[in-house]
């Protein structure tokens, strides 16, 4: 059975698009609904054995962001899910609207009418030397350096107020006077591109532009949800010394345990503060995995349980919110 992979959330107007929609890509995907949440799946295409593993996760990035892209032509509203949102079967999917319906809904509320766009405005160093030459006294790296900055700066306050946020990226190339991703709303791409032009007509041809978008608000707010790591799960029991099935009061009580012997105030050994640190990742971990378990139960230690075993694991999706540029994003940009 091919896992299911989550492509984004909408709401009922974004399901009611998707149904009209004339597109092969997007009448592909599946919708699995909980009240006013609806969320766009597909199953993953099978790897087989004799494909070469990293060509076939590019694959499935472009795919991923192809489909994003698409998506967000049609839906009014749209929260992306992350690329590690992949679960075993159609099962997981349900499951994930049955324990975060809630906390997606309050972001959909909040960004999913917004739009992101990624910039990028570089100079054309032949036009900037000539005019640097004009000027021996300011001729010089450094010069074109404070150029640079102050150029972009001009930028930035030309985009003011025509954007709700954005995340300046680092320049490693000399040429480079801004690369930043912008949110603004869904309609605001007309704005933005005025905006552009008035600054590229004020510098006479010096700067190449390169706006692309509109894509879901996906560096800003974007929903990870997937099973807990099995082989984690076993290192942070093995870490704390517990079974498969404790009560929360007992998982406390043995973290209490192990931290009383190898507080910073007892040990100054540098391998024990090693060990403090990771105990208290496994026990920050099995506690996530108790709190989802326990959401329904009494705010009772004494009856609520830790439960690590592979069945209710399968039922336990953690949810994350994703803010700012992850190892994907990082992968699709040297791809292209």
């Amino acid at each position: 059975m091919p896992q299911m992979r989550i492509y984004a959330f909408t709401d009922d107007a974004g399901r009611q698009a998707l149904a009209m929609a004339e597109n092969s890509t997007l009448k592909s995907l599946q919708i699995t609904s909980s009240g006013r949440l609806h969320a766009l799946s597909a199953p993953e295409p099978v790897q087989w054995p004799w494909q070469d593993p990293a060509q076939a996760m590019a694959l499935r990035l472009v795919n991923y962001h192809r489909v994003l892209g698409e998506l967000v032509k049609y839906l009014p509203k749209i929260i992306p899910a992350s690329f590690e949102s992949v679960f075993e079967d159609a099962n997981g999917v349900g499951q994930v609207l049955f324990q975060h319906a809630q906390e997606i809904l309050e972001l959909l509320l909040r960004y999913g009418h917004l739009r992101q766009f990624s910039l990028s405005i570089c100079w054309n160093t032949a036009v900037m030397q000539q005019l640097m030459q004009r000027f021996p006294k300011a001729a010089g790296a450094s010069s074109l350096e404070k150029e640079r900055r102050i150029l972009r700066d001009q930028i930035l306050a030309q985009l003011q107020g025509r954007l709700r946020d954005l995340i300046i990226m680092d320049e490693p190339d000399g040429n480079v006077v801004l690369h930043a991703i912008l949110l603004a709303e869904a309609r605001g791409e007309d704005r933005i591109a005025e905006a552009l032009q008035r600054i590229d007509s004020e510098c006479q041809g010096r700067l190449h532009i390169r706006l692309v978008g509109p894509l879901p608000a996906c560096n800003f707010a974007r929903v990870e949800v997937k099973l807990p790591d099995r082989a984690l799960v076993r290192r942070a029991c093995q870490d704390l010394g517990i079974g498969f099935a404790e009560r929360l009061s007992a998982v406390k009580e043995a973290y209490r345990r192990k931290v009383k012997a190898l507080h910073p105030d007892r040990s100054k050994n540098k391998k024990e503060h090693e060990l403090m640190v990771r105990l208290t990742r496994s026990y920050r971990y099995l506690n996530q995995l108790a709190a989802q378990q326990n959401l329904h139960a009494e705010n009772n230690p004494d009856k609520q349980w830790l439960r690590c075993d592979r069945r209710t694991l399968r039922k336990t999706p953690l949810l994350n919110i994703q803010r700012g540029i992850t190892r994907w994003d990082d992968a699709l940009i040297k791809r292209v």
